[in-house]
């Protein structure tokens, strides 16, 4: 799912995100059938830009798709940030 925070700036949206993540972590929701681990883990892709005529909100969306993916190449359960 997709997160819009207008107006928001990098810092801030990452520890958005981050509080959600370890939010999600602290109900210790079971995940029996996972081979990842005993517990549901979010992993996040954070992008942040300033729009401008060099970009549109599919360079956004691609940002975050990197940036997500990153976090779960690194590991899982962890937020990646990207910024245009």
């Amino acid at each position: 799912f997709c997160v819009v925070m207008p107006e928001t700036a990098s810092e801030n949206a990452y520890q958005t995100v981050l509080a959600a993540v370890n939010a999600v972590k602290a109900l210790k929701l079971k995940h029996d059938y996972s081979a990842m681990g005993t517990y549901l883990t979010v992993s996040a892709g954070v992008a942040t830009a300033v729009p401008n005529q060099n970009n549109d909100w599919t360079d956004l969306l691609k940002l975050a798709d990197d940036a997500l993916y990153e976090a779960k190449n690194a590991g899982r359960d962890r937020v990646s940030s990207r910024a245009i």
